[in-house]
């Protein structure tokens, strides 16, 4: 798997705990598709593949580079639209605690 220390982290663009997911996921597919293309064999799947393990065609490897490029396109859109989520709900929850505050003050004031 990855190191988590930051050279791997500048290297592989991971600044996030969840990015590490999208690391993992990545490597997965990319160990998949290898796998299934015979590249390496189904009990060394654990480990990380060398370069002589990739497939020798230029063209199959930019095909799978662009493939993770989309995969990870497509991840990043997500988490982006999940955190505006909640960064709108974030929003929604600090007015209602403010105006909660403000109601227990009335309140207060009323007693």
């Amino acid at each position: 798997m990855f190191e988590d220390s930051p050279s791997s982290r500048s290297l592989t663009g991971l600044t996030h705990p969840e990015d590490s997911q999208e690391a993992n996921t990545v490597e997965s597919h990319l160990l998949g598709v290898q796998e299934n293309m015979g590249h390496i064999p189904a009990e060394n799947s654990n480990s990380f593949p060398s370069s002589s393990d990739l497939p020798a065609n230029p063209a199959s490897l930019q095909n799978h580079l662009a493939n993770l490029k989309t995969m990870m396109s497509r991840q990043k859109a997500e988490y982006e639209s999940k955190i505006a989520s909640l960064e709108q709900r974030n929003r929604a929850l600090q007015l209602e605690i403010k105006d909660m505050h403000s109601k227990l003050g009335q309140q207060q004031r009323r007693e």
